[in-house]
């Protein structure tokens, strides 16, 4: 939509879409459900034209319309919307460890294969297989399948030792709590760690074996002499820490072997001499510590789940969706497992959008916004992945799912350090890939090939919201923008707020109406994790948005309130003081009413015998009529200067043409102070550059914009609201 932006830029700020003139005057009601016509907006000025085109009685629209109506002065016409079909936002959330932070165990079986019981206790659960003139190798893969397909997030893997070997990987804490053979013989599983003297050299070697130092002093720097030492130095205090040391195959390695877990950690103190612990492959970690702070931020609100070491990344993700389960935001969330990792699906409301940032505290962000694309028809040719608007491309020479799938992987993790964000295969089906990335990076899937077929978000939930506020007031303003000040039927929380974010991107004004008696029940509390509407919004420090308080649903006090005020000129009146007409006083103790104006709420009440409003404010705290005057004088500006440009053949980009522009100006600044807002004491100060000042390449675009524009500085007359009068009588 054109505005008199595109001609005339004008700023206006308070400190502490252009409107003609009747449309600072004009309502515009917004019902809930489709009205019984089908343009955009209708225009109407009586009550009763309404039911003429099938509104009925109880239709809110048509309540609001009478309450309009009623008021003296009133409104002489407004315009009821018709709101377009929303749809909600999803987001998918990866919560997932790394390999920095993966907890790893390796497992030994040794000979002989003997008959009975092997187990392997996890955690307190016991994974057993009963052997049976078997070798070691089936005893072990029995075992390791068992594991690896159990609920446990822990992955089994095999390893080739001197013996049989098994790896164990999770993103998880976990602990090895008993280990058996069949007894009787000389057969055993035992945990063990591989250590490497990967350069030798003479001097001070330690193992530190659970806190037994297991020292070895080489007096030559041969690698196999340094390992032998450091394995009879580790048995020679078996009885100490547990642990049996064995020499490997290869001549420079050892394994340590223990029943029970153990900590080994490995020095060389010989200059020059280097050594390696569960190297090569092997696998004996603790894991980085998924301790610290968890966050999900939603529409600037955190939910932070404050993990201890022991916490699994499980309940991490259970934590963070309690937490926003059990909030006050228009957002759920739900388990949603994403390929072997937990994740969360965040979803919206209908027609409210939201936003989302995260952070954890682990060295590689481990907490992701999540997408999906998938190659569903293969097909050579130019496959691209828009990652961010940094374009990732892959032609394919083979219409193989798999290769392309790889291949835009590799694209897109080839230009991480542009758009942020990683791509992640499958675990088992090949076709498909993951987009995470730490920010919301919206992603679009193109192909080239006819035959070629691809889809991105099929299987895991991420969509946008359309429609809603933001939607229905941008199709209203295209088909008739001519209107001030919004009205709704709806008085939830979620709602309000939603509406309230989109108004304040307009030069618009919204009133609406609460009955929720938090609202009254207690004073603001910045930030709290459950505010009310009035507090939502002041944390929000709205300047558009205007809360009135009414415990009578049924009567539309904000309209009463619209009606009353939006007919006088802007500025001329304040919005306290103003007697409504067809709706109730509202009863509030001193310490409701106190309360309601901490969180810059409004309301009416009745006091000697009179029925009045108060205070006028809008959620941060400034007054409506500050709001009002400001926007009028901006549009003023805008039309006289825009007049003047149209009523001349041109403007010079002389001292004079920009005379021109500041007279313009000046009229518009006088007339607001006719109409009360700009006050006349102190003077209103102005500044205007003059042509000589203005650098070529300004005058050469033909703009007056930036340091070269015309200023001024005004006072606002304000209004009095309370009065104190101080006398002396004396007989």
């Amino acid at each position: 939509m054109s505005t008199l932006d595109d001609v005339v830029r004008v700023s206006i700020q308070i400190a502490s879409s252009a409107i003609t003139l009747p449309g600072f005057g004009r309502p515009l009601i917004l019902p809930s459900v489709d009205p019984p016509f089908s343009e955009p907006s209708r225009l109407y000025t009586d009550p009763d034209d309404m039911l003429d085109d099938g509104f009925t009685i109880l239709d809110d629209a048509y309540l609001m319309a009478q309450t309009l109506a009623q008021q003296s002065p009133r409104p002489v016409d407004w315009l009821v919307g018709r709101r377009t079909t929303a749809s909600v936002q999803e987001r998918t959330i990866r919560v997932a460890g790394d390999a920095s932070a993966q907890h790893k165990r390796t497992l030994r079986f040794t000979e002989p294969a003997t008959d009975g019981d092997w187990t392997i206790e996890i955690d307190g659960t016991p994974y057993t297989y009963t052997a049976s003139s078997d070798n070691i190798t089936t005893i072990r893969n029995e075992l390791l399948t068992q594991i690896d397909t159990a609920a446990n997030g822990i992955a089994a893997t095999p390893l080739v030792l001197t013996n049989e070997g098994l790896v164990l990987i999770s993103d998880e804490p976990f602990e090895i709590t008993d280990l058996s053979a069949p007894s009787g013989g000389a057969a055993d599983i035992t945990l063990v760690q591989h250590v490497k003297i990967a350069a030798g050299a003479t001097g001070l070697w330690r193992l530190d074996v659970d806190g037994s130092n297991c020292d070895f002093v080489a007096t030559t720097a041969t690698p196999e002499d340094i390992r032998d030492g450091l394995v009879a130095s580790i048995n020679a205090l078996t009885g100490t820490h547990g642990a049996v040391a064995v020499d490997a195959a290869a001549t420079d390695t050892l394994y340590v072997d223990a029943g029970a877990e153990f900590v080994l950690t490995f020095e060389e103190v010989g200059p020059g001499g280097t050594g390696e612990l569960n190297g090569s492959g092997w696998s004996y970690a603790e894991g980085a510590t998924l301790a610290g702070d968890w966050t999900i931020t939603i529409d600037g609100v955190p939910h932070t789940f404050t993990a201890t070491g022991a916490n699994t990344l499980t309940e991490i993700r259970d934590g963070l969706r309690v937490l926003i389960v059990g909030g006050a935001l228009p957002v759920t969330a739900a388990d949603q497992a994403v390929d072997t990792d937990v994740g969360l699906k965040l979803t919206g409301t209908a027609g409210i959008p939201f936003t989302a940032t995260l952070s954890d505290p682990t060295e590689a962000s481990r907490m992701t916004f999540v997408q999906t694309f998938d190659v569903t028809t293969a097909a050579v040719g130019l496959w691209r992945l828009d990652v961010g608007g940094t374009n990732c491309d892959e032609t394919a020479v083979v219409a193989d799912a798999e290769e392309i799938r790889d291949g835009l992987v590799f694209e897109v993790n080839a230009l991480t350090g542009t758009h942020g964000a990683t791509a992640i295969e499958h675990s088992t089906n090949t076709s498909l890939g993951f987009i995470d990335s730490t920010a919301e990076t919206a992603i679009a899937l193109e192909l080239t090939p006819g035959a070629g077929a691809g889809t991105i978000n099929d299987a895991w939930p991420w969509s946008d919201s359309a429609g809603g506020p933001g939607g229905s007031l941008a199709a209203i303003e295209d088909y008739n923008p001519d209107w001030y000040c919004l009205l709704i039927p709806e008085r939830d929380k979620d709602t309000i707020v939603a509406f309230a974010g989109d108004i304040e991107a307009r030069e618009k004004i919204f009133l609406a109406q609460s009955s929720d008696a938090a609202v009254v029940a207690s004073p603001y509390t910045p930030a709290s994790p459950t505010p009310d509407v009035a507090s939502r919004l002041k944390d929000l420090s709205y300047f558009r948005t205007s809360v009135w308080f009414h415990d009578v649903d049924a009567e539309h006090k904000a309209a009463a309130m619209a009606g009353r005020a939006l007919p006088e000129i802007p500025s001329s009146i304040t919005w306290k003081w103003k007697q409504l007409i067809g709706v109730a006083p509202t009863v509030l103790t001193s310490n409701q009413r106190a309360n309601l104006l901490s969180k810059s709420a409004n309301s009416s009440e009745s006091r000697g015998g009179r029925h009045y409003s108060f205070e006028g404010t809008v959620a941060s705290g400034e007054f409506l009529d500050i709001i009002r005057g400001r926007d009028k004088l901006k549009s003023r500006i805008q039309e006289r200067v825009f007049e003047a440009q149209l009523a001349s053949p041109k403007i010079p980009f002389t001292d004079g043409g920009i005379g021109q522009i500041e007279g313009a100006s000046r009229a518009a600044v006088e007339e607001s102070t006719t109409e009360g807002f700009i006050a006349t004491d102190p003077p209103v100060e102005w500044t205007v550059p003059k042509a000589a000042d203005i650098p070529s390449g300004d005058k050469a675009k033909r703009e007056l914009l930036g340091t070269n524009a015309i200023k001024f500085n005004a006072k606002v007359q304000g209004a009095i609201h309370l009065a104190e009068i101080r006398g002396t009588v004396s007989a």
